[in-house]
């Protein structure tokens, strides 16, 4: 993985990390949050909601390494998934102002 060619490719690249998991992606999309957001408040499809956001931001790794990653720690799928929903605008606070 060479992180210049991931920005040549993907433009702008955040690298997120979970206890041991290193995952480089990009800012969610407004259809794969939308389709996050709409999975994650059944409690059944969590964890699938959370590995489906990382799998439609992740640039590395993908495929089966990223696949083996999910195996293996299982639980930071929802750490990841966490910080990509803030990455999506999800933990900007909110402001009103009188005018």
């Amino acid at each position: 993985m060479n992180l210049e060619e991931l920005r040549a490719r993907y433009g702008e690249v955040f690298e997120l990390t979970a206890g041991d998991i290193t995952v480089y992606c990009v800012r969610p999309s407004r259809a794969a949050f939308m389709r996050y957001v709409a999975r994650v408040q059944d409690r059944q499809k969590l964890l699938a909601a959370c590995e489906d956001l990382v799998r439609d931001c992740a640039v590395h790794p993908t495929g089966q390494e990223l696949e083996q990653l999910f195996e293996r720690w299982p639980g930071a799928t929802l750490t990841l998934a966490v910080k990509l929903a803030e990455l999506a605008g999800a933990a900007e606070e909110a402001r009103i102002k009188a005018l």
